[in-house]
């Protein structure tokens, strides 16, 4: 089952080194539409959260996301990689794969992916968002292709294959 984190480098905290931005013309009309100030556009603004970009975002969001499934949630990365996480819920294992702002469940019951994801939402979420309902993940259930890979659900078990992937080298 596949979940995506809606702004994902937005929710991470702010890079290590001070980023500054520049005033652009849709900001500056923005803010005054919204607080009835003008900004001077030679003034700068501080960057209070990761951006798209820039070299530390992906570093800081995979802190953010490690620690929130290993000491929020209780998982353990595998001896495979980092990006890949287990735990027993209910004598069930559940793993997690983490690429980006999507996170992979694989687990016997889509209800227990639902939670999951939803969980990582929560804990990822600004407190404002949480209090609106407005929770930055969205469940995709079960996936069927990843990074080129189809994915098949059988009776108890999911199947991946590189066909599809392979036949686009061949001639």
């Amino acid at each position: 089952f596949g979940c995506g984190i809606r702004d994902a480098y937005a929710h991470s905290p702010a890079p290590l080194i001070d980023t500054y931005l520049t005033i652009d013309g849709a900001y500056q009309e923005w803010c005054y539409k919204r607080f009835g100030k003008k900004l001077n556009k030679r003034n700068v603004l501080p960057a209070l959260r990761c951006l798209q970009g820039h070299p530390e975002s992906g570093h800081i969001y995979m802190k953010l996301i490690s620690k929130i499934l290993h000491e929020k949630l209780k998982f353990t990365s595998t001896a495979h990689g980092r990006c890949i996480y287990k735990k027993y819920i209910d004598g069930k294992l559940a793993l997690a794969l983490r690429q980006v702002g999507g996170i992979l469940i694989a687990c016997e019951e889509e209800s227990l992916a639902k939670d999951l994801a939803n969980k990582i939402g929560i804990l990822v979420g600004f407190k404002d968002e949480i209090e609106k309902g407005d929770i930055p993940i969205e469940f995709f259930g079960f996936i069927h292709e990843l990074n080129g890979a189809g994915m098949r659900q059988l009776s108890g078990r999911a199947r991946a294959s590189a066909g599809k992937r392979l036949q686009r080298f061949l001639p």
